[in-house]
């Protein structure tokens, strides 16, 4: 699953989270760092776990936030059923994680899943 984290502090918080096993990089862009999970639980779990380790080797203290993607985009209104996603411009827009940067990480890590 992909998982998207933003912080002022990302560079920090990617050299904590690639450690994990079963996360590997997409790209970073600015204040986001796009990741690929490869572990065998929902959205929620997932990203608790990522929270609960960055602290754990950080900092408490730090300010970031962890999102899902949807159609190309970091999902902030995660709460909306998808068909009201479909209707809304932004996820319309131009993609933050386009098809060509998803095909080029399954080419490099083929023994993932998409």
């Amino acid at each position: 699953m992909y998982i998207v984290i933003v912080s002022s502090w990302i560079k920090k918080i990617e050299n904590v989270v690639i450690e994990l096993e079963g996360v590997y990089k997409i790209k970073s862009k600015g204040a986001r760092l796009f990741i690929y999970v490869d572990w065998d639980s929902d959205f929620g779990a997932a990203s608790s776990r990522l929270k609960k380790y960055i602290r754990h080797y950080l900092s408490p203290i730090i300010v970031f936030e962890v999102y899902g993607m949807f159609n190309g985009k970091i999902d902030i209104l995660d709460y909306l059923p998808e068909d009201m996603k479909m209707a809304n411009k932004y996820y319309l827009s131009s993609k933050d994680l386009t098809l060509e940067e998803e095909e080029a990480f399954f080419a490099e890590h083929s023994n993932l899943k998409k």
